[in-house]
């Protein structure tokens, strides 16, 4: 059930992310990674009003804290879905879930298989990749639109072959295109 709570004098925010400013339903922006609203010259973000709203469900707001996406998808803010939690929690949290216990594999330019890893650690020490973020934000953010890193594709090491497959194919159709655009 949607229960809306006020943020302020003019916005209100529900349970489930919606907002409304004096009272109509408000129109989200999208930067590169949340979903936000301009208040005068400020943009807020909405995971931080529905959790600042809503902290018998996220949790009460700890100062220089961070409301995590439990789902790791930024721009689903349901109040079940937030938590906020510290900046060493926030740090301890990404390194487990993007980089430590996350096996992935490697395929090369031309399609070809290159090596399968036990974390996202693991991967980037043994590629040069020098930080484990890069292949993460692959793995767990495909809708940000990177897909590969150290001129390699990056896949959940269970991902079947198929998947892959079309997948690298897919992507090379979609930066040809890119590429096509620019030159004309």
């Amino acid at each position: 059930m949607e229960e809306y709570r006020h943020f302020n004098k003019k916005i209100e925010v529900s349970n489930l992310g919606n907002v409304k400013i004096n009272g109509i339903i408000a129109s989200l922006h999208k930067d590169k990674f949340y979903y936000y609203i301009c208040d005068g010259a400020y943009p807020i973000r909405v995971h931080t009003m529905v959790g600042r709203c809503f902290p018998e469900i996220c949790g009460e707001y700890i100062p220089n804290g961070h409301y995590h996406h439990i789902n790791h998808n930024q721009l689903d803010n349901r109040a079940e879905n937030l938590r906020c939690i510290s900046n060493s929690e926030h740090k301890r949290l990404h390194q487990v879930e993007d980089g430590v216990s996350v096996a992935v594999k490697a395929y090369d330019k031309n399609g070809q298989f290159v090596g399968r890893w036990d974390s996202m650690m693991q991967a980037a020490e043994a590629t040069g990749q020098g930080d484990h973020r890069h292949i993460s934000e692959i793995i767990n953010h495909p809708e940000r639109g990177r897909y590969t890193a150290g001129k390699l594709y990056w896949f959940k090491e269970d991902t079947p072959e198929e998947e892959v497959s079309k997948k690298i194919v897919q992507i090379k159709s979609t930066m040809y295109q890119r590429v096509k655009k620019k030159v004309s």
